[in-house]
């Protein structure tokens, strides 16, 4: 199912990162905040998901559950999001904003993204798995 965006999405999707920011630093995420438990080496899935989540902080948009679960490889996004914050302690934040689906309904979809000190700790994993040069 691909979603479409209706015409004031952009406006819609500015805002909506503009509240995640914001919410971010309501909730007072502090840099060393985080508690950080990567998840074990064989768990490609998991590795492939904090992989996609951080390449989506860094460019700076929010990630549609449909997009996640087509670039990790699942079917239920939501259960791998409450595993990587249950288990490896990532916060993230999910807000639910209004799209037209393929029968021209207006539905909630979900976007994702994660918290700045989330970022830096995933990114700092990642780096450790890459080989020494």
């Amino acid at each position: 199912m691909t979603a479409r965006l209706p015409k004031n999405a952009l406006s819609q999707l500015g805002q909506l990162q503009l509240y995640n920011e914001l919410a971010v630093k309501k909730q007072s995420f502090q840099p060393g905040a985080i508690c950080f438990s990567p998840p074990r080496p064989g768990n490609a899935r998991w590795q492939t998901a904090l992989s996609v989540l951080a390449d989506s902080f860094e460019c700076g948009n929010l990630i549609s559950r449909e997009a996640f679960d087509c670039a990790v490889g699942c079917s239920n996004g939501p259960d791998l999001m409450a595993n990587l914050r249950k288990k490896c302690g990532i916060v993230w934040l999910c807000r639910r904003i209004p799209v037209i689906d393929r029968h021209d309904e207006v539905c909630q979809a979900g976007f994702y993204a994660i918290s700045p000190a989330s970022y830096r700790a995933i990114r700092a994993w990642l780096k450790s798995l890459e080989p020494a040069k």
